[in-house]
C-alpha cells in the first residue's frame, strides 16, 4: 500500500500530535512525582523529632534520600519534557487556564525547593553527626 503525499501529512500531523500529547502527559506525571515528593519532605521536615535517637537519625536520612532521589529523577524529567512543550505551547496549550496552571506549578515548586534546601542541610548535618555514607 502507498500513501498519498497528502495521506502521509496526515499521518505525519497525526504522529506529531500523538508524541506532543505523549510527552505532555509525562511532564504531568513527573510535575505530580515531583509535588508528592516535595509533599513528603515538608512533612518529614515539620515531623521529624528532635530526639537525638541514632537509629532514628539514620532511618530519618535514609527515608530523606529516596524521596530525594526521586525528586531529582522527576526535577531532570520535568526540565527534559519541558523543552518541546515549550516549543509547540501556543499550537497545544494556549490559553489562560493554562497559564494559571504554570504559575502554581513553579509557585508550589519554588516552596517545595526551599524547603527541600532546608531538610537537605538538616540531613547533612545529621550525617556527619552520625557519620552515614550517601
Amino acid at each position: 500500500m502507498v500513501l498519498s503525499p497528502s495521506a502521509m501529512v496526515k499521518l505525519h500531523t497525526l504522529m506529531e500530535d500523538i508524541l506532543i500529547a505523549a510527552n505532555n502527559y509525562s511532564q504531568d506525571a513527573a510535575a505530580a512525582f515531583l509535588a508528592v515528593s516535595l509533599a513528603v519532605v515538608w512533612i518529614l521536615s515539620r515531623n521529624f523529632p528532635s530526639s537525638g535517637d541514632p537509629a532514628l537519625d539514620v532511618s530519618f536520612v535514609r527515608v530523606y534520600s529516596g524521596v530525594a532521589r526521586t525528586a531529582r529523577y522527576s526535577l531532570f524529567w520535568l526540565l527534559i519534557a519541558g523543552i518541546p512543550r515549550a516549543i509547540f505551547f501556543c499550537d497545544y496549550e494556549s490559553s489562560g487556564v493554562m497559564a494559571i496552571k504554570y504559575g502554581g506549578m513553579v509557585l508550589f515548586a519554588g516552596i517545595g525547593l526551599l524547603t527541600w534546601g532546608r531538610l537537605s542541610k538538616k540531613t547533612g548535618h545529621l550525617r556527619s553527626k552520625h557519620n552515614i555514607d550517601g
